[in-house]
């Protein structure tokens, strides 16, 4: 593959990162390159912004995702893992209920009882489970 070093990863680039590869092998395009927003330059974890009720949907989708066999399971804490992640950087709105700034920091205690976790999830399917069935309804 042209391009690709020996022993790299081939992968798709946005134009940013191309762009960044040829200023040390062609400087003229220095000028002429446009330089992304730092809240689009490729690699920034801040580049993300999602809200508590989102991330507290994304863990609703992960504590629901069917889990039909063991090859299930690896998903679905995959999937909860990620909405964890993406919780430290979560903001919240003005309209967001204020049990979900108490569910998301009880989720994100690692040291939090089984049955308190529980209770927060049942708390999070009748939310969002209502939620959803209010939108099919009308």
């Amino acid at each position: 593959m042209r391009g690709v070093r020996r022993g790299e990863i081939h992968r798709p680039v946005s134009r940013y990162e191309t762009g960044s590869r040829l200023w040390p092998e062609m400087p003229e395009l220095q000028d002429h390159w446009p330089t992304p927003a730092p809240a689009l330059a490729v690699g920034n974890p801040m580049s993300e912004t999602i809200s508590v009720r989102e991330v507290l949907r994304l863990l609703w989708e992960a504590d629901s995702y069917p889990r039909i066999g063991n090859a299930d399971w690896p998903v679905a804490a995959r999937m909860e893992a990620e909405a964890l992640r993406k919780a430290e950087t979560a903001v919240a709105s003005l309209d967001d209920p204020p049990e979900f700034a108490r569910w998301l920091g009880a989720l994100q205690n690692r040291d939090i009882s089984v049955d308190d976790r529980e209770e927060i999830y049942w708390a999070i399917h009748d939310y969002f489970g209502a939620e959803k069935s209010q939108s099919h309804d009308g």
